[in-house]
C-alpha cells in the first residue's frame, strides 16, 4: 500500500510512500510534537505504522495487536484498528469488530 501526498491549493501530486507490509490503512493522524510524522492504523492487520512524510521512512510501531484483530470465523469480515488521534500524549484507536477504544503512549 502507499500514501499520497498532494498539494489541495494547486491539485498536484507531490509524492508517493510505499508502507511496507501495510494491507489498508484507513485513518491517519499527526503527531503535534513531531513536524512531518503520521501515523496510519490498518484497518485489516491490527498495527500501526508512523510514517515521515519528509523523508519517506516507514516503520510499524504497533504490531498486530491481538485485542484489535477479530478471528475471521465469526462471519464477519476481520477489521482491526480503525481511526486515529493524537491527544497530548497519547493515541487514541478503536477496533470495530471487538466494540472497544484503546488510549497508547506514543512516547
Amino acid at each position: 500500500m502507499h500514501i499520497y501526498i498532494v498539494l489541495l491549493q494547486m491539485g498536484t501530486f507531490v509524492d508517493s510512500i510505499p508502507v511496507p507490509n501495510s494491507a489498508a490503512l484507513n485513518g491517519m493522524a499527526v503527531i503535534p510534537r513531531n513536524p512531518g510524522v503520521v501515523l496510519g492504523a490498518d484497518l485489516i492487520e491490527g498495527r500501526m505504522f508512523s510514517i515521515n512524510i519528509l523523508t519517506g521512512e516507514t516503520k510499524e510501531v504497533l504490531k498486530r495487536c491481538r485485542a484489535c484483530t477479530c478471528r475471521r470465523e465469526s462471519g464477519r469480515p476481520s477489521i482491526g484498528t480503525n481511526g486515529l488521534r493524537v491527544i497530548d500524549d497519547f493515541v487514541y484507536f478503536t477496533s470495530p469488530n471487538r466494540v472497544t477504544f484503546f488510549p497508547i503512549s506514543h512516547r
